[in-house]
């Protein structure tokens, strides 16, 4: 007689907004020993199911169409209860985004292009209360942080890359405005945030860094 005890399979909550692609997790999650014991379209609705039935790993994609993004409902999840174990699970791949999620306290940022493994690993150690930061994941954000030409096109948003276009393009504040239908103040400080992401002050390097990246 095998008097080996059982162990407990992990309980996941997902959000995410294409149906597919949960029917899809839950299924080979399912195949790993880890049961998805509720789906949701929205983060807020998967943060309350989590609470709800005491999931071991809440696991959250962060765009959502027009609603809130899962990054910032999980940041608040985890200042409203910092045991929340989450795993933000996204195709985006931004490493200033990774760099605030696990400041914020989000135990594992995996990009869906990963293998089910590094989920897998990901959700064991979330469910541990541990860190887990992928291989490919953390080579990037090293290279970034030692090399600022290597920084992601990804790490601005649409409407920085526009104001990049147009700086690039030797355009003013006011005509760059004017082309994006928003005030020259708007895009003073989306300049500087622009700069603050690329880590550098000169104008000059915004051309090169567009140059570089075929943004011009």
């Amino acid at each position: 007689m095998n008097d080996t005890p059982t162990l407990p399979r992990l309980c996941v909550v997902i959000a995410d907004d294409h149906p597919l692609l949960l029917t899809g997790f839950a299924a080979a999650l399912a195949n790993r020993g880890i049961d998805v014991v509720s789906t949701h379209n929205n983060p807020v609705d998967a943060v309350a199911a989590y609470r709800r039935l005491a999931a071991d790993v809440l696991i959250l994609d962060i765009r959502f169409g027009e609603g809130a993004s899962g990054l910032d409902v999980a940041l608040n999840a985890i200042s409203d209860d910092p045991t929340t174990r989450v795993i933000l699970l996204t195709q985006f791949d931004q490493s200033a985004v990774i760099s605030k999620s696990y400041r914020g306290g989000v135990l594992a940022y995996i990009t869906k292009d990963l293998e089910m493994d590094e989920l897998v690993r990901g959700i064991e150690m979330a469910a541990q209360g541990k860190e887990y930061l992928p291989s490919s994941v953390a080579y990037r954000m090293a290279r970034e942080v030692m090399d600022p030409e290597q920084i992601s096109v990804h790490t601005l948003s649409e409407r920085e890359l526009e104001v990049l276009k147009g700086i690039a393009k030797g355009l003013t504040n006011v005509q760059i405005a004017e082309n994006l239908h928003v005030s020259a103040k708007t895009v003073s400080n989306d300049s500087a945030e622009i700069k603050r992401k690329l880590r550098t002050k000169r104008t000059a390097a915004l051309t090169q860094y567009a140059l570089r990246n075929g943004l011009i």
